[in-house]
């Protein structure tokens, strides 16, 4: 060993040398594998904050239609009983069948378009 006042001759240095190198290089490449994770780490989770946010408004879609469809379902249901509560009282109100069936039709294109 050659060593004077802390540095190193020869063979020594060359290694020395060599090794913080190999460290300085071995360091680039982990930060570059960071960096290559935390960019695909952000593009992920925008990938998925996208796909959430589409997911959302198909069901909120989807549950605004049931909504409606429902609302409607009960409009009609409604209509029915009025007419058959006024058949069973013979007071016979065919106008009430008349307003139930657009009801219903309506109920079932919002069903189909859902």
């Amino acid at each position: 060993m050659c060593r004077k006042k802390g540095r190193y001759c020869g063979a020594e240095k060359i290694i020395a040398v060599r090794l913080g190198r190999t460290r300085q290089a071995l360091e680039r490449n982990l930060f570059a594998y960071v960096e290559q994770l935390a960019t695909g780490s952000e593009a992920s989770g925008k990938g998925l904050a996208a796909f959430e946010m589409r997911s959302i408004g198909k069901i909120d879609k989807a549950l605004a239609g049931l909504k409606d469809y429902v609302t409607l379902l009960s409009r009609s249901q409604a209509a029915y009983m009025k007419a058959l509560s006024g058949l069973l009282n013979d007071e016979a109100s065919y106008t009430t069948l008349d307003e139930s069936l657009p009801l219903v039709k309506a109920a079932a294109e919002r069903l189909r378009d859902s």
